[in-house]
């Protein structure tokens, strides 16, 4: 990428951050942890500062996983809770997706010629200025046949991620599928014995448990608060305690209590199995859309996981990248907040 834009280095961020926000935008989140050192060691050939070296991942996915367009945690497991068309409401989260794009790519462009004019502008000026009178060597990786391979197949796996859904009426099972399907194919292409690609898969497996017990907690917690008619009993009140506001300042009020919840909660598909049930009947009674209710979750849950100290898929990302996170949050808190 660097030798491809090495008369454009200006656009490069702007590259960068276009796909991760792509990635953002298919529900990737923690998946996407691996590549942000990649992408920052892009950046920081191209000669930036660290910050915005992991920004130009991190940011691209907040971008993308808060606009939300086949988010299939966030979007689809709401729009499943609530009995919505899996992806309904696409037009609007299209548009919600390119503006937030739009603010990432232009903020860090704006930022990455800053520094380059003065760099004692860096977030991290010490490091930045050490960092350009030092030339660091790289080992180059080749691309053989076999990594193409695997990057297209990736490329066909997120298209039929977005296109299933959208036209073959696909649930969350079938798109599992495709990435155990592509896990198999791989394990071919690149010649790795059967026992080997089983070891490989269960690592993988291992750091999606703890996932995967949070949404077990919360779907048996809302089993027993169901069954005890506790969900009623919430329900009634928070009825009775928006009877007679206007529809707007109720969506203000939940917007920013959803953002509030952000940081005790992280998980956005644990929010989707605690709020959901409970929002959903709520927002029928007073005659709230449901497809509204969740774009007001989408947006308050997806970009803010990016900057609250909680948010273990934001502190992993700057502990790869090398980055403080009192530094992410004097970069980052500007575009954050225009999203």
């Amino acid at each position: 990428l660097v030798h491809v834009f090495r008369k454009r280095v200006g656009i490069l961020p702007a590259i960068i951050v276009l796909i991760f926000a792509i990635l953002g935008n298919i529900g990737m989140q923690e998946s996407c942890i691996p590549f942000y050192p990649i992408a920052a060691s892009i950046m920081l050939l191209a000669g930036y500062d660290r910050v915005a070296a992991a920004g130009s991942g991190i940011l691209g996915v907040a971008a993308g996983f808060g606009g939300g367009l086949l988010n299939i945690f966030n979007v689809g497991l709401s729009q499943q809770i609530l009995e919505l068309p899996l992806f309904s409401g696409f037009s609007f989260r299209l548009f919600a997706s390119i503006v937030f794009y739009a603010v990432a790519a232009l903020y860090l462009v704006w930022y990455c010629q800053r520094i380059k004019k003065d760099p004692k502008k860096s977030v991290v000026a010490e490091e930045y200025i050490q960092q350009l009178s030092e030339k660091e060597e790289r080992e180059a990786i080749p691309m053989t046949w076999q990594r193409g391979v695997a990057l297209m197949g990736l490329g066909v796996a997120l298209f039929m991620q977005g296109y299933g859904p959208l036209k073959l009426d696909w649930g969350i099972s079938q798109i599992t599928a495709i990435y155990v399907l592509l896990a198999i194919i791989l394990s071919v292409v690149f010649k790795i014995n059967p026992n080997k690609a089983c070891d490989i898969y269960m690592e993988g497996a291992k750091k999606i448990l703890p996932a995967a017990f949070i949404l077990a907690v919360a779907g048996g917690v809302m089993v027993l608060m169901t069954n005890a008619k506790i969900i009623d009993t919430l329900i009634h009140s928070l009825v009775l305690t928006f009877e007679g506001k206007s529809q707007f300042g109720i969506m203000l009020i939940l917007f920013l209590s959803i953002i509030a919840f952000e940081f005790v909660v992280s998980s956005g598909s644990g929010k989707a199995m605690l709020l959901m049930p409970i929002l959903g009947p709520f927002a029928q009674i007073i005659g709230m859309s449901r497809q509204i209710l969740v774009f007001i979750f989408q947006y308050a849950d997806g970009a803010t996981q990016y900057i609250w100290p909680t948010s273990g898929a934001l502190l992993a990302g700057l502990g790869l990248c090398k980055v403080r996170y009192q530094d992410w949050v004097k970069f980052a808190w500007r575009p954050i907040l225009f999203i």
